[in-house]
């Protein structure tokens, strides 16, 4: 922010027409005074940096990367005002994320462009309105494009597009604005920049650092790679034609290992290991928090009677905001059967791969990118089955995994491209399966390395 302040803003205000409006008297990297109104900048990293502050117009760059807290917090800021004038901005990342969220429930305004030669109005697309005029032009290995090599044409005559003079907004759902009703959204793209040619376009392409950054920063795109994200079939595909109904109890699995993860509601996962190795997701249910001194820990019960049955061999459960309730799965199964687990709040990976396990704390830490894309791993190439009947839980549990997103981020000193995770909603039941594979796992390993030896 102050770098943006410094290096962009200031140089702007300190000549010309805008220093003499501007109060020198008032002039720091977080606020300034222009004529009789206070301009003021902000990190979005913490809720509370601008509670207490009375605004008119509110800004938020990057929203993508603008916390829940402090975006509640900001619009707040100007519930008194007469204005309320609320503008996001952001470079896209991955799909219904965010700023295209916003995008897609607005109007949905892009800039159309007109062809000279057959009329016909077009919105820019990356691979229908860029052709290669000359594929020698092009050098894979170094990584560089020959001036004229690419050229803009017409998506139905196929002849040049002149961008100039020709284009202008449209909206997608206009009726979304009508009577100042709705949310206006624009897309800009370096498609509709006329400063930059195909042939830069393509030299973009080819030095991005992924194709995440291409689609994000270049084309103003989310994107999604469809090996980290979960969809339907990843899980419907892989339905076991033995195992129709959830199981209420452990059957003739092996071993039965119990994930857990607390919230308003508590989510509960439980999967089985047969003795030819395949692995199924058994059960799904979920439990809500107890409310009220008559029903402490009626919640707690509730889980302790539906898991009995199954006589798990393992349960992890995240030590979140559920006060003692791990002690408590603690005192009713016993210690080393049950694991409060530990997660790495840093949505970039620390570099653990295998989880940690303390015996005496009764505790394993993971780091969640890296074990979230490991059990996406296991859905996509089938190594994890699941029930054939399609309840209301599987569906949840299909919607929470969808959730988890996981995408490309650039550092800001370092240029270094990296992953992390987050969320677009609820996640509970995605994050409580990981927690039982992880169990499971733990309970495998030495049953495995018997196995081997013998």
């Amino acid at each position: 922010m102050k770098d943006f302040v410094s290096t962009r803003l200031n140089p702007l205000l300190e000549s010309g027409y805008y220093a003499t409006i501007t109060d020198s008297k008032v002039d720091s990297l977080e606020k300034k005074k222009i004529r009789n109104s206070f301009l003021l900048f902000r990190s979005s990293s913490k809720g509370a940096a601008v509670e207490g502050v009375d605004i008119d117009y509110l800004s938020l760059d990057e929203y993508d990367r603008v916390g829940a807290a402090a975006e509640l917090s900001a619009i707040e800021s100007m519930s008194s005002s007469q204005f309320k004038m609320l503008r996001r901005w952001s470079t896209p990342t991955v799909p219904d994320y965010g700023i295209h969220a916003l995008f897609e429930q607005s109007d949905q305004r892009v800039y159309m462009h007109k062809c000279d030669h057959c009329g016909y109005r077009q919105q820019m697309d990356y691979e229908k309105n860029i052709e290669c005029v000359d594929e020698s032009g092009v050098d894979l290995l170094a990584k560089t494009v020959k001036d004229g090599t690419f050229r803009f044409v017409c998506q139905k005559c196929g002849k040049a597009l002149d961008r100039w003079y020709n284009g202008e907004w449209v909206a997608k759902y206009p009726d979304r604005t009508i009577n100042n009703q709705g949310t206006r959204g624009y897309l800009v793209t370096q498609l509709d920049a006329v400063w930059i040619s195909a042939d830069d376009l393509k030299r973009k392409e080819l030095n991005a650092k992924s194709k995440q950054h291409f689609y994000n920063y270049v084309l103003g795109y989310p994107y999604q790679d469809v090996a980290l994200a979960v969809q339907d079939q990843d899980i419907l595909n892989n339905r076991r034609d033995d195992l129709v109904e959830p199981l209420m109890d452990r059957g003739d699995y092996r071993f039965i290992s119990v994930g857990i993860d607390w919230g308003n509601r508590h989510w509960v996962t439980i999967r089985g290991f047969r003795d030819n190795g395949m692995i199924d997701l058994i059960r799904l249910f979920s439990v809500e928090r107890a409310r009220g001194v008559a029903n402490i820990e009626a919640d707690l019960e509730t889980i302790i009677n539906q898991i009995t049955p199954y006589n798990p061999d393992i349960i992890c459960a995240d030590i979140g905001d559920s006060g003692n309730y791990v002690d408590k799965l603690i005192q009713h199964f016993g210690a080393g059967r049950v694991y409060g687990v530990k997660v790495n709040p840093n949505p970039r990976s620390t570099g653990q791969i295998q989880p940690v396990w303390s015996e005496n704390r009764s505790m394993v830490t993971i780091d969640k990118l890296t074990q979230n894309k490991r059990h996406i791993s296991d859905m996509k190439m089938g190594r994890l089955g699941f029930y054939k009947t399609v309840d209301k839980d599987l569906e949840m549990y299909m919607f929470h995994w969808k959730n988890v997103v996981i995408r490309d981020e650039e550092d800001d000193d370092t240029g270094e491209v990296y992953q992390v995770i987050t969320n677009r909603g609820d996640d509970h039941y995605a994050q409580s399966s990981v927690y039982s594979m992880v169990g499971l796992e733990h309970v495998l390993e030495p049953f495995i390395t018997s196995s081997i030896e013998n």
